[in-house]
């Protein structure tokens, strides 16, 4: 008898450990760089993310980042939750590099690291175009420098109204732009001083938009005291949401719980297996005292 209730309580002891470390390896999220998808007509304007999903805590991240000729690179920017040094890619052809460094804190929680901004070319291949991310595992880590294990998600593209596999335009792309290429004609005859209000309107713009365009300085270090970079591939530094230097404050930390159906789990158990004790050692004690 004795030999039953030692296998009894084995197994409840077992069964009390095994549970919650099932529970808890199913329910924790595989940390993921996930890039965006897109559907688009050939000649238009879109965005896509990369996003940082089911973050446990990154302080550096740095990517590399494909795409085909179809799609044309216009700009790259990054979230607003990346805060520290944060460098753009030198060039827009594929690939570009993207890199990121705080060094003084975690981000903990899930959030856009980057946005960029494509046409799709008017001559482009209708159908799904790939915009690849890879890294090295050693360049995403925390602020304690060990390396955080993320996987890579890519996005897709997909290009209707442009050329076909045969390579000639389809007929609704056809149609779309012979309509538009009509109405453009027509707009223009009826009012040339609009046009040329617009033209200039827009010419304004363009020389604005150049003149306020951020400029790339070259530099080798940086600046501990005041958080910028003394000479790189950008000058760089801590800000707050206006764009004002500020020392970076402690992300919010998303805690991770056990769901509360596992200590419910943990307490029947518990008590049940209590109760099998009892009785049978109750049964054991009546036996022996007859």
């Amino acid at each position: 008898m004795k030999k039953i209730i030692s296998v009894a309580l084995a197994i409840f002891v077992a069964t009390v450990l095994i549970c919650p470390a099932i529970s808890l390896a199913e329910g924790t999220p595989t940390p993921a760089f996930e890039v965006s998808s897109a559907s688009v007509k050939a000649g238009e304007d879109f965005k896509v993310t990369i996003s940082i999903k089911d973050n446990p805590g990154i302080t550096s991240a740095k990517f590399s980042v494909k795409f085909d000729t179809d799609l044309k690179l216009n700009s790259v920017e990054f979230g607003k939750d990346i805060e520290g040094m944060k460098q753009l890619p030198q060039k827009l052809t594929s690939p570009i590099i993207i890199n990121w460094v705080n060094g003084l804190e975690d981000l903990k929680k899930d959030a856009v690291y980057a946005t960029l901004s494509f046409t799709a070319s008017k001559s482009a291949a209708n159908g799904d175009h790939e915009v690849a991310i890879s890294f090295d595992p050693q360049d995403v880590f925390n602020v304690s420098e060990k390396v955080i294990d993320f996987k890579p998600i890519n996005g897709v593209v997909t290009i209707s109204g442009g050329k076909d596999e045969a390579g000639t335009r389809s007929k609704a792309a056809t149609s779309s732009s012979a309509s538009s290429d009509t109405k453009a004609s027509t707009d223009k005859a009826a009012d040339t001083k609009k046009s040329s209000a617009a033209k200039s309107s827009s010419k304004t713009a363009s020389k604005t938009a150049t003149e306020n365009a951020s400029v790339t300085e070259k530099s080798e270090g940086f600046d501990n005291g005041d958080g910028n970079y003394t000479g790189g591939e950008e000058i760089l530094e801590f800000e707050d949401e206006n764009g004002n230097p500020v020392p970076t404050e402690e992300a919010s930390a998303e805690k991770r719980t056990t769901p509360i159906w596992v200590f419910a789990v943990i307490a029947t158990l518990l008590i049940a297996g209590a109760v099998t004790i009892v009785v049978i050692k109750k049964k054991a004690d009546k036996k022996e005292a007859e």
